[in-house]
């Protein structure tokens, strides 16, 4: 003889307890599936525009929508059968995980205002690899400056500032025709 031996069932979207499992009597799973004990709704928090609890899951400016109504109807209908409900709530609803630029990283660098001492945005760098050399041109001046830079990563939680300085320096173009003068490794002669 064989048993069964999954005493549950996982639901990947919990919408499907809605409407047709309203219709199934109260004592459904006690007469034609009683070894069935419990319902595991998987990824109730969210994590795509279907499962989440936000009205607008990518409108990142309004953090008040949230509605928890369908996730609560498909929860009264597993307890009305008599089941035991299991929610798994790890996944981070959508305005809180999204990267709206698609970069892996953001760099901000902030320039210290020699008038009000305090550090104002002086640009923005986005970079899809973690494996980069970050250089950031264009604020070198005459005299000593304080600037910082932060990190962002992919989710939005920024770094915490590492504040530096820049001395002043000196740029200059080399002419192009001095390179053809140097032989390079992987050229042959």
């Amino acid at each position: 003889m064989l048993w069964n031996v999954a005493d549950n069932i996982n639901v990947w979207d919990y919408t499907s307890w809605h409407e047709p499992v309203e219709q199934v009597p109260d004592d459904y799973f006690s007469r034609n599936l009683p070894f069935v004990k419990y319902v595991q709704f998987m990824t109730a928090a969210g994590g795509n525009e279907q499962r989440d609890l936000f009205k607008e899951p990518l409108n990142r400016t309004a953090s008040d929508d949230y509605d928890f109504a369908s996730l609560i109807r498909a929860c009264r209908n597993v307890l009305r059968l008599g089941l035991i409900l299991h929610l798994k709530l790890g996944n981070v609803p959508l305005k809180y995980s999204t990267n709206e630029t698609g970069a892996k990283l953001s760099f901000r660098t902030l320039k210290k205002d020699t008038i009000t001492n305090e550090y104002v945005e002086a640009g923005m760098d986005y970079a899809i690899s973690k494996e980069i050399e970050y250089y950031n041109r264009g604020h070198a001046a005459d005299t000593f400056q304080y600037f910082c830079v932060q990190v962002r990563d992919r989710w939005g939680h920024w770094s915490p500032p590492k504040d530096t300085a820049c001395f002043p320096w000196f740029e200059a173009e080399l002419p192009k025709n001095i390179f053809n003068e140097v032989a390079l490794c992987n050229r042959r002669r």
